[in-house]
């Protein structure tokens, strides 16, 4: 039998078991309590002044350099690419001449170090350098093999030329191993006709 007031557990309805909300223990403190704000001059004591150049610092900046020597390939390495890019940049900049007698002319906007060889990043034991061919206008897919017909003659014997049609680049390689690969694309807003 369910007594008037009650639940069917024996609960009494809206009495005191569930505690009351509200109470002493959830009050939220009030009280504004300022902060100072952050002043080195105040709290100098707490961070001592440290000297400018220690012992372990002149020591630790010799490591770096010796390390970063280690790193940096030889100046015969990045003499060679240098002279393997001049060298193709000055033919390629001849078949930009408006007299050229040719029909797969190319014209250059412009011929450029890319990537690391750009930045001097490389490092030791690095055999590949990168640079960009950009042409003013879009190239067929078929004239990349008349490109590399035309490097390899600009570059002579002593170089070896092979193209990758699928990424657009043409690898020229020297009797060391050392390579530059090349980028070729167009002028930005026209390859989206390409």
């Amino acid at each position: 039998m369910v007594t008037r007031g009650h639940h069917r557990g024996g609960m009494f309805r809206g009495g005191r078991s569930g505690g009351f909300r509200g109470g002493r223990n959830s009050a939220r403190n009030s009280v504004f309590i300022p902060f100072q704000p952050f002043d080195i001059e105040h709290c100098e004591h707490h961070f001592p002044r440290m000297e400018t150049e220690t012992a372990e610092d002149s020591k630790l900046g010799e490591m770096l350099l010796q390390r970063n020597k280690m790193l940096v390939p030889n100046t015969d390495t990045i003499a060679t690419f240098d002279s393997m890019l001049n060298q193709m940049k000055e033919g390629l900049m001849k078949l930009t001449d408006e007299n050229a007698e040719t029909e797969d002319k190319c014209i250059f906007e412009e011929i450029r170090k890319i990537g690391a060889y750009s930045n001097e990043t490389l490092i030791e034991g690095c055999k590949e350098a990168e640079i960009l061919l950009q042409l003013k206008e879009a190239p067929k897919l078929e004239k990349l093999g008349s490109l590399a017909t035309e490097i390899a003659t600009i570059m002579g014997a002593d170089y070896k030329v092979e193209t990758d049609e699928e990424n657009s680049t043409i690898t020229v390689s020297n009797n060391a191993n050392l390579r530059l690969c090349c980028f070729v694309t167009c002028i930005g807003g026209k390859t989206k006709g390409v």
